[in-house]
């Protein structure tokens, strides 16, 4: 009623999955396209070249002043206007220890995001291995139901040749429609129209 639909609807009987990637696969790509392992990767880079980069605070450092000026009055000392240029070289000798501060926090920057990147790339595997071991009881669940259900429908078959003859009682062929129903479904038991008539 909700489709609009007029006869019954329901899911298909098996889902045709695209194969999974092997473990090996799985492994690489889990270290190199996950987006947390690929973000700590990117911020251990950060870190690094930060680090690297600590060799520019020891550096002088030049400056450039270019003032315009008008006065009015002019003096004799003072013209009317102009404009004063400066460069000026500054060479830091001492500045209390706060560049080596600095590089001792990129430092630990950096070893933080290295052991970030560790516990990232430990999860990321850890968890493929995780579902590589649940995919596979999930394989061998699969194949024991689906020989369950094989010889349920073979012992209903069986039960029911065995009515028809004339050995059993319709006791057995129910038992038998029972456990065949539980492992395929209503709508897979075929024979059950024998006991209906």
């Amino acid at each position: 009623v909700l489709l609009g639909e007029q006869t019954p609807l329901d899911s298909a009987d098996t889902l045709q999955l695209t194969a999974a990637p092997s473990y090996a696969q799985a492994l690489s790509d889990a270290t190199t396209r996950r987006a947390d392992v690929r973000a700590n990767l990117l911020r251990r880079r950060a870190a690094e070249d930060a680090l690297d980069d600590s060799w520019a605070d020891y550096l002088p450092f030049l400056t450039a002043e270019f003032r315009p000026f008008f006065s009015e009055p002019a003096s004799p000392t003072a013209p009317r206007t102009g404009w004063q240029a400066q460069l000026v070289l500054s060479v830091p000798f001492y500045d209390g220890g706060a560049r080596y501060g600095a590089r001792d926090v990129r430092s630990a920057d950096l070893a933080q995001s290295r052991t970030l990147v560790e516990a990232a790339l430990r999860q990321a595997k850890s968890e493929v291995r995780v579902a590589f071991e649940t995919a596979q009881r999930a394989d061998t669940s699969l194949q024991a139901a689906t020989r369950a259900a094989e010889l349920a429908g073979r012992a209903l078959q069986m039960a029911m040749q065995a009515y028809q003859a004339g050995a059993t009682t319709d006791i057995e062929v129910l038992d038998a429609e029972r456990r065949a129903r539980g492992h395929f479904g209503p709508q897979q038991v075929t024979g059950c129209d024998v006991l209906d008539a």
